[in-house]
C-alpha cells in the first residue's frame, strides 16, 4: 500500500510538472506574438504572393494611413479591385483613386517587376537611343523610367486614365522628362495616330484580367513602323480567354507580325510561380 501510495504522488508530481512547463511555454510564445505584432510584422498573401512589410510600430503604421501611404493590405485591395473592373465608370475611378500611390504599392510594397524587365527586353533589341517609343497602357510611367535609365529618350506614354498620365508626365530622368508627350487614350477604341509612327513599343500590366483584349493589337501594330519591336506582357489566364492567342495566330499569318520571343515568367520580386507570359514581337508591313 505504501508502494503504490508513493507511485501515485510520483506520477501526480510527473503530470503537474509537465502542465507547469506547457502553460510557461504557452505564455511564452503569446509574449513573442503580442511583441512582433506589436513591432508591425504582417505577412499579407495575395495569391500565392508572400510579403513581409516591417511596418515599425502601431503608431508608425497610424501616421503612414493618415498621410496617404498604403498598408499591405489596401494594395491587395487595389489588385483585387483592378482585376474586378467591368465598366468604364469603375476603370476610370479606380485609377483616378490609385495614380498617387501606384509606384508605392506596386514597386515597395508588391515587388512589381515586369516594368523592368519588359524594359530590359525591348533595350536587346534597339540600339538607335533616339528610337521613338509608345509606352501603351503606362500607367505612370514605370516602364518609361526603367527606359530613360537604358539610355532611351523620345518616349510617348498612352494610357486610359488622366489621372495616371498626370502622374506620368511629372516623371523625370534627372532634369528631363522621360515623356515626351502623354496621350489620354482607350485601347478598345480606334487610335487618333497616324500608321508607321513608332519604332517601338513597350507595355506591361495592362494585358491582364479585366483590362484590355486582344482586339488592339490590330491597331498597335498599325501605329508600329515595319522592322518595329513591341515587347510586352501577357497574364498567362488571359492568353486564350481573351482572344491573345488566336489573334497574333492570325496576326502572323497575314504577315503583320513575327514572334522573335515568348516566355513565362514572374511579375513581383520573389516569386517562384510564374505569371505569365513576356513577349517580344517584330511588325513586318
Amino acid at each position: 500500500g505504501v508502494r503504490y501510495g508513493a507511485m501515485s504522488i510520483y506520477c501526480c508530481g510527473v503530470v503537474f510538472l509537465c502542465v507547469w512547463c506547457f502553460v510557461w511555454v504557452f505564455i511564452c510564445c503569446c509574449v513573442v506574438i503580442a511583441f512582433l505584432l506589436g513591432r508591425g510584422f504582417v505577412v499579407v498573401s495575395f495569391d500565392h504572393i508572400a510579403l513581409r512589410q516591417p511596418f515599425g510600430n502601431m503608431r508608425d503604421r497610424e501616421n503612414a494611413m493618415s498621410d496617404g501611404k498604403l498598408t499591405q493590405l489596401s494594395a491587395d485591395e487595389l489588385l483585387a479591385r483592378a482585376y474586378a473592373l467591368d465598366n468604364e465608370e469603375d476603370t476610370k475611378q479606380l485609377y483616378t483613386d490609385w495614380a498617387t500611390t501606384y509606384d508605392e504599392t506596386m514597386l515597395d510594397g508588391l515587388g512589381y517587376a515586369t516594368p523592368r524587365k519588359t524594359a530590359s527586353l525591348l533595350a536587346e533589341k534597339i540600339t538607335d537611343k533616339t528610337a521613338r517609343i509608345l509606352d501603351v497602357g503606362s500607367g505612370t510611367g514605370l516602364a518609361g523610367k526603367y527606359l530613360a535609365e537604358h539610355g532611351f529618350g523620345n518616349i510617348d506614354a498612352l494610357d486610359y486614365s488622366p489621372a495616371m498620365l498626370a502622374v506620368a508626365a511629372n516623371r523625370m530622368n534627372g532634369e528631363v522628362p522621360v515623356y515626351k508627350n502623354c496621350i489620354e487614350a482607350d485601347l478598345n477604341a480606334e487610335l487618333s495616330l497616324e500608321s508607321n509612327t513608332y519604332d517601338a513599343m513597350i507595355c506591361t500590366g495592362t494585358f491582364t484580367h479585366a483590362h484590355v483584349g486582344a482586339q488592339c493589337l490590330s491597331e498597335l501594330f498599325r501605329v508600329l513602323k515595319p522592322d518595329g519591336f513591341f515587347a510586352c506582357t501577357i497574364q498567362k489566364d488571359v492568353w486564350v480567354e481573351a482572344g491573345f492567342k488566336e489573334t497574333v495566330s492570325s496576326l502572323a499569318e497575314q504577315g503583320v507580325l513575327r514572334t522573335l520571343g515568348m516566355v513565362m515568367g514572374i511579375y513581383f520580386d520573389g516569386d517562384e510561380e510564374p505569371e505569365g507570359w513576356y513577349v517580344i514581337w517584330e511588325g513586318l508591313k
